[in-house]
This record gives structure tokens, C-alpha cells and sequence, in this order.
């Protein structure tokens, strides 16, 4: 498991939120290049053939794709709401899976394609992938991704100071919610919690 640090540019035009699509043959995207709002865009994994997928009218952002690499789910947000929506690979048939208008993003598929994984008012959440079934997984937490084998969840969580900005530190649990503990040191900003390969696999 790896960290990134992750930054949301506003005022010039940027590629964000790369996901590579599970043969690894493509990477997902959001781009503002040429466009008054973040949109989705695809392209091959050398640069080529990009493609803008669209989305909504509003911001997009944190595309990731489904185990079988038919699906994109991505953040929708306005007026800092946000909702996850979810497309076809090619851009079609795009429709809404959370209604709430409180803040929901950072989606990830569970390893089975039945489930996602998501951010809700600070808390993690999960959700059935034809967006019925949501309720909340673990308190306090965002960044969340599933385990390769699906059965741990990690997510980031803020630690208790006193100042403006707390440090933070990873944290797994288990795909049910129970036993939620800190694993490695506190990082003094945001993160993004990466599940790696298993080098023996």
C-alpha cells in the first residue's frame, strides 16, 4: 500500500484523477483543458486517441473503472455538492447513483463489481452498483479503496489536534466496517490511499 499526495488546480487548465482501466490499456481522466468545467476524458496508454466521455454540466472528476472495464464511476459536484454517477466506457448511458446532494466522491469499485466504495459527509460508504443499498460503512474517513481480494478497505482519517489542519494517517479495515486501525506514520497533508500489486501474484 502507497500514498500520494493529491491537489485540486481551479484557475488554469489541468489533467487530474489518472485511472488506468484494469487491462491497463487506457487511463481515465479529468480535464478543464479548452472548457469551462472539469470533464471525463479517456485516452490509449501511450497519450493517443483521447477522448472526452462527457458527463454532466457540472464539475467531473475521480473517474474509476469498474473490474471488467465496461463502467466509469465518477464525482459529479455543484456548488460544493457532489454525486457519483456512473457511464458506459464509451460515454453512453450515463446515470445518477447517489440523490443526497451532501458531498459523496472518491468512488471505488469493489473487486467483484457489485459494490462501490465512496466518501459521504466525511464518512466512508457503501453503495450496490445500480445505486441501491447505501449506508455507512466507517465514521470519519475519505480516500477509501478496496483491497485486490476485497476483504479490507483503506482510507485516510485525520487526527485530533488543536490546530487548522491535523495530520493524518492510513487505516485499514475490514470490507464489513469492523476493526478500523491506523497502519504506518502521520502525513502532515491530504493523501491518497493506493493499493499495490502483489509482487508474487
Amino acid at each position: 500500500m502507497s500514498v500520494a499526495t493529491t491537489s485540486w488546480p481551479a484557475a488554469f487548465n489541468f489533467e487530474v484523477d489518472p485511472a488506468w482501466s484494469p487491462d491497463g490499456t487506457r487511463i481515465a481522466f479529468a480535464s478543464n483543458s479548452g472548457l469551462t468545467r472539469y470533464d471525463i476524458f479517456v485516452a490509449s496508454a501511450d497519450g493517443s486517441s483521447v477522448t472526452r466521455l462527457g458527463g454532466t454540466a457540472a464539475d467531473d472528476s475521480q473517474p474509476s473503472w469498474s473490474p471488467d472495464g465496461s463502467q466509469i464511476v465518477f464525482t459529479s459536484q455543484a456548488t460544493g455538492d457532489g454525486d457519483l454517477y456512473v457511464m458506459n466506457a464509451d460515454g453512453s448511458n450515463l446515470r445518477r447513483l447517489t440523490k443526497r446532494k451532501e458531498r459523496d466522491g472518491n468512488p471505488d469499485w469493489s473487486p467483484d463489481g457489485k459494490k462501490l466504495v465512496y466518501v459521504h459527509n466525511g464518512s466512508i460508504w457503501t453503495v450496490n452498483a445500480d445505486g441501491t443499498g447505501p449506508h455507512q460503512l466507517i465514521p470519519n474517513g475519505h480516500a477509501p479503496a478496496w483491497s485486490r481480494d476485497g476483504q479490507m478497505i483503506a482510507f485516510m482519517r485525520a487526527e485530533k489536534c488543536s490546530r487548522n489542519i491535523c495530520p493524518e494517517r492510513s487505516y485499514i479495515a475490514f470490507a464489513n466496517g469492523t476493526d478500523p486501525h491506523p497502519v504506518g506514520p502521520p502525513y502532515p497533508s491530504e493523501r491518497q490511499v493506493l493499493w499495490l500489486p502483489d509482487p508474487f501474484e
